[in-house]
């Protein structure tokens, strides 16, 4: 019993590492196109909960009828596909949302974009209690055990993702990481078991990674600079106009500063 534990322990303090790198990450996605301020982070902190809730349902309903190691692997590596998307999946969906009310485009945008990756990891926890329960019956020892490493995860998460990943890594590289360390773990531990059919996970991984590039597009901006960290996403561009290029500083979507580059 002590060694089936491990895995599953490893991966309530994955998930809940997972969780707060999300909740991070995507306030800091959002904040380019909605702002940094109390009604972001409240949305993302609402949804956040929300698609908890969602995914401890569904992990009750669902324990009893697919209580094994493997329907939490697979469910795992479900979550880490949709963790890996964030960036270009925030990129269209705020771009696909930009012409209505900026309260309306937030509260369609965060929900689309944090509900299913959310919900997949909110379940894991109870899937993992039913899964050591099933052969003891210390529940309430078991279920303790497995939030404790959920929290310690976030805990960890929140100060590495908060204070050194996001200012020095930037945004679209950590949620590609996070989701691959997910995705990962569940893909060894199915190989271990003889799945071969995990392998597939790193057809679809290829195609995610493939789905976040820098798509070209001609336009009358041309990005000489763009960077995403603690103060949010930076740019400078050369905006085309009567045959002259202008280059301007933005923070956060907002501009700075202005240069007539034909004057100086």
């Amino acid at each position: 019993m002590l060694l089936s534990r491990k895995p599953l322990l490893l991966l309530a303090f994955v998930e809940g590492a997972g969780v707060m790198s999300i909740e991070l990450l995507a306030a800091r996605m959002l904040a380019p196109y909605f702002g940094a301020g109390l009604h972001t982070w409240g949305m993302v902190i609402g949804v956040t909960l929300i698609s908890l809730a969602i995914g401890y349902y569904l992990g009750g309903r669902l324990s009893e009828k697919y209580n094994s190691d493997d329907f939490i692997y697979w469910t795992f590596i479900l979550a880490s596909i949709f963790i890996v998307t964030l960036p270009s999946s925030s990129k269209k969906l705020t771009a696909f949302f930009f012409d209505i009310d900026q309260g309306l485009a937030l509260a369609l945008t965060a929900p689309i974009l944090l509900v299913p990756a959310l919900s997949l990891l909110g379940m894991i926890p109870i899937l993992i209690i039913q899964r050591l329960t099933s052969a003891t019956d210390k529940s309430g020892d078991t279920a303790g055990q497995v939030y404790t490493l959920s929290t310690i995860g976030g805990i960890a998460a929140t100060y590495l993702v908060g204070f050194y990943i996001i200012p020095n890594w930037g945004l679209t590289v950590p949620a590609i990481v996070a989701g691959l360390i997910c995705g990962t773990i569940s893909m060894v531990l199915l190989l271990i078991k003889g799945k071969l059919i995990a392998t597939s996970y790193i057809v679809v991984i290829v195609f995610s990674l493939l789905s976040v590039r820098t798509e070209k597009v001609r336009s009358a901006l041309q990005v000489l600079y763009q960077s995403e960290g603690l103060m949010g996403q930076l740019m400078v561009v050369d905006m085309k106009y009567n045959q002259s290029y202008d280059r301007a500083f933005f923070v956060n979507r907002i501009g700075q500063t202005y240069i007539a580059m034909h004057t100086g």
